[in-house]
């Protein structure tokens, strides 16, 4: 969370968007993201394609280029709303997965239909995490412009399926089952992704 907005009390099944936030930190600023007014210190604001164009353009001035735009549902709408006003209609482009200049094949069919906004698809995640305001109240869900060539996931083990059948442990005769999997989501420069959060609902 941002130090400035940080709450009283914690919303119950809020999580926490701003822990890998490293202009928290006192050491090593310089590892935070690139757009340093994402955060207006837990006061809401209205989304303004101002500040997305900020976003965007931040990163690209870091030496990224911005692939993908992540946003919920909600501030998902507010940004249609605000192209269709002004009479600008968001055209529609395949987002593909991809590492430096590795890409799929031309002609192969990979990755899904995205809504663009200056030729840069946008994701719309019910699951965006949403910030909070300095009176713990959540606001709307933040919206990330990312550059993936940066970012990984890194896989532990891959997905196993264990089973339990010691009925004396469990109390009854029951078989329980589980999927278990281990992976950790790296950003390799955290100066070319971007964040605007506290954006009113």
């Amino acid at each position: 969370m941002d130090t400035a907005s940080t709450p009283g009390g914690v919303t119950a099944g809020y999580a926490p968007s701003n822990i890998y936030n490293l202009t928290t930190r006192t050491a090593g600023t310089y590892l935070g993201p690139a757009v340093q007014n994402g955060y207006n210190a837990g006061v809401g604001r209205d989304l303004t394609l101002a500040l997305v164009d900020q976003a965007i353009t931040a990163v690209r001035q870091n030496g990224g280029e911005p692939k993908l735009i992540i946003t919920g549902l909600d501030t998902y709408d507010k940004m249609n709303q605000l192209l269709q006003t002004q009479q600008r209609f968001m055209d529609v482009s395949d987002y593909i997965v991809g590492v430096g200049d590795e890409r799929t094949y031309p002609g192969t069919r990979a990755g899904f239909q995205l809504s663009t906004y200056r030729g840069v698809p946008i994701l719309p995640d019910p699951d965006t995490s949403k910030s909070l305001s300095s009176g713990n109240a959540v606001l709307a869900s933040n919206l990330y412009v990312l550059d993936t060539d940066y970012m990984e996931i890194a896989v532990m083990y891959p997905t196993q399926y264990v089973e339990n059948r010691d009925y004396f442990s469990a109390g009854k005769l029951v078989l329980r089952g589980m999927f278990v999997t281990m992976m950790e989501m790296r950003c390799l420069r955290s100066d070319v992704q971007a964040a605007v959060k506290d954006i009113n609902t």
